[in-house]
């Protein structure tokens, strides 16, 4: 807040005065006597009271003065600020009535946006359930190409295995005939025939005599169960695995256990491939 400077009041009368009040003062401690009387000490009070008082005058009147012309100020800036809050009282009753507007023309538009959301929510739900739907059915046709490929692949074990089971039977019999020149020409077809069911996964397993009858590893021709710690005798027909999984245990002959005649002359094709 800004105000003029009050004016001054002319002080050297009053100092003059309270100069000759002093002197007035020491005159009289001058030329009286001790003891002092009640008169001197009366008059030397009477006169410094009113020296004081004369001393202080001008700066009271220039105080006083600064007050009211400060006082003058603020009512003046007091009024102002009056003025100026009425324009702000008729600016905020024009935003009020503008506010009114504004709140309903974004009414209208929250309306606007929730009938869209609402829209989108249905289209989200009829597309998550035609992605469901289409997810369904390609799963459904996997797994149905899933067990072709399966039923495939088991028929083609089974034939592969039969194969195999003829090519061992082939060198059976040439082991059997005891022709050195054949025996190393039916091996060597066998030999090959194993390396190109081994690239796919398909591995051969052969039981020797003399080897022990493992369960987990060994069948009989019967299908009877050994007594721990017997003998194989011979291979009738060789185990499978495919991949790591067993397809079919050894088929062997054991002690004590008579040769079927078509076991030794052919190939097992009773025992079809299942995977364990």
């Amino acid at each position: 807040m800004m105000f003029e400077k009050p004016p001054q009041t002319a002080k050297w009368p009053f100092l003059a005065l309270d100069a000759i009040l002093l002197v007035i003062a020491g005159y009289i401690l001058h030329h009286a006597k001790p003891p002092f009387g009640w008169m001197e000490i009366g008059s030397v009070s009477v006169l410094g009271s009113i020296a004081a008082w004369v001393g202080v005058t001008p700066f009271l009147r220039d105080h006083q003065a600064a007050v009211k012309l400060y006082e003058q100020a603020s009512l003046s800036d007091t009024l102002a600020q009056i003025g100026e809050l009425q324009s702000v009282a008729q600016k905020i009753g024009l935003a009020t009535s503008q506010w009114q507007g504004v709140q309903e023309t974004s009414a209208k538009t929250v309306a606007s946006a929730n009938s869209l959301v609402e829209r989108m929510q249905a289209e989200t739900k009829t597309f998550g359930a035609f992605l469901t739907e289409a997810d369904q059915r390609e799963k459904q046709t996997l797994r149905l190409e899933l067990e072709k490929l399966r039923r495939s692949e088991q028929d083609t074990l089974q034939v592969i295995v039969h194969l195999l089971d003829h090519v061992f039977a082939l060198f059976q019999a040439g082991i059997r005939s005891g022709q050195e020149p054949l025996i190393a020409q039916l091996g060597q077809f066998r030999a090959a025939c194993l390396d190109a069911t081994r690239r796919i996964g398909l591995v051969a397993h052969d039981a020797h005599p003399g080897d022990a009858f493992d369960p987990n590893l060994h069948q009989t021709v019967d299908g009877t169960s050994p007594e721990p710690g017997t003998l194989v005798t011979q291979c009738i027909a060789c185990g499978y695995s495919f991949q790591g999984h067993g397809l079919r245990r050894i088929v062997v002959a054991i002690e004590g256990q008579a040769i079927p005649s078509s076991a030794a002359s052919e190939p097992t094709t009773g025992s079809t491939p299942d995977r364990r």
